[in-house]
């Protein structure tokens, strides 16, 4: 009877411990699974944060530049305005001369192409003489040959 009480001792024991094996590898399983909840959580919190900085960062960076182009647009027309005003102030027309008689010309970008297109006339004209000048010796080098 010692043999068979020491046998169903054992097997109770050994029933036991598989029972406790079982219940430590269920808690583990269970901890793992919580563990990996909290961490997707914790992911997912810092991402959804992260993903609300970037796009008020990017409104902010939107708006910005939307204003800068707002502001490079009023700035250049109020240096268009400011290049009228100078130009209808120093293009005033004298009254000492003649009512059929030009403005006198103030704009310098005018002014700078009307003195270019000179210049190019001037070369025109200088090439065209010292031509002139060739042909006349070549003309006289020729009489006098003859």
């Amino acid at each position: 009877m010692k043999v068979w009480y020491d046998a169903a001792m054992a097997n109770e024991l050994a029933r036991k411990e598989e029972e406790e094996k079982q219940r430590k590898a269920k808690e583990e399983e269970e901890r793992r699974l919580n563990e990996k909840k909290e961490r997707e959580a914790l992911n997912k919190e810092l991402h959804d944060a992260m993903n609300a900085r970037l796009d008020s960062m990017y409104e902010a960076m939107r708006e910005k530049k939307q204003s800068g182009v707002i502001k490079e647009q009023k700035f250049e027309k109020l240096l268009k305005e400011v290049e009228m005003l100078r130009l209808a102030q120093g293009s005033g027309v004298r009254n000492d001369e003649d009512s059929t008689s030009r403005s006198v010309i103030r704009d310098d970008a005018l002014l700078a192409k009307v003195m270019q297109e000179h210049e190019e006339m001037k070369a025109q004209l200088d090439s065209a003489a010292a031509t002139n000048k060739r042909v006349e010796a070549s003309e006289a080098a020729l009489k006098s040959m003859k």
